[in-house]
């Protein structure tokens, strides 16, 4: 009895591009997907998502150039480059130098990331936001202590 031992290999290689391709989706969509609808009323769904994105993203943007005031970008560490001299060796040769590569203190911007949430998340809640960082936990009337936990509606688009 002969294997065909392609036959594993191509369904792993399938099950791969379908994990890469999951991958591939965009946000608004795997927002969307989530909540298992179809039609038209995916449309609907999307159309919600880009929205409370775009919205999200202008009142980010503002407190975001609060932030900047205080701890402006010119405080993160983006890496560089050096140049080393060379010099002359044992037997009087000049060897040069080479240029290197130094990367980003990345604890170093994550501080700078802390201090920068300290301006930004009661900015971001004086808006009405319950997080900073996404729309997704939904909002709050202004004024109002947020609420927690999930929405109660299933579909937030639907009113």
């Amino acid at each position: 009895m002969e294997r065909n031992i392609n036959r594993p290999v191509s369904f792993l290689l399938a099950i791969g591009a379908l994990v890469v391709l999951a991958g591939c989706t965009p946000a608004n969509e795997q927002y969307c997907q989530s909540f298992g609808v179809t039609g038209a009323e995916f449309g609907k769904c999307m159309n919600y998502y880009d929205q409370q994105q775009a919205v999200f993203d202008a009142d980010l943007s503002v407190c975001s150039m609060q932030a900047d005031m205080t701890y402006p970008p010119t405080l993160y560490d983006y890496g560089h480059t050096e140049h080393i001299h060379g010099g002359f060796g044992y037997n009087g040769q000049y060897y040069g130098g080479t240029t290197i590569s130094i990367p980003p203190d990345y604890n170093h911007n994550r501080q700078v990331d802390e201090l920068r949430l300290r301006i930004i998340t009661p900015c971001m809640d004086a808006r009405g936001w319950n997080s900073p960082t996404s729309w997704q936990p939904g909002r709050h009337a202004v004024g109002k202590v947020p609420k927690r936990g999930a929405s109660s509606q299933k579909l937030p688009w639907v009113k």
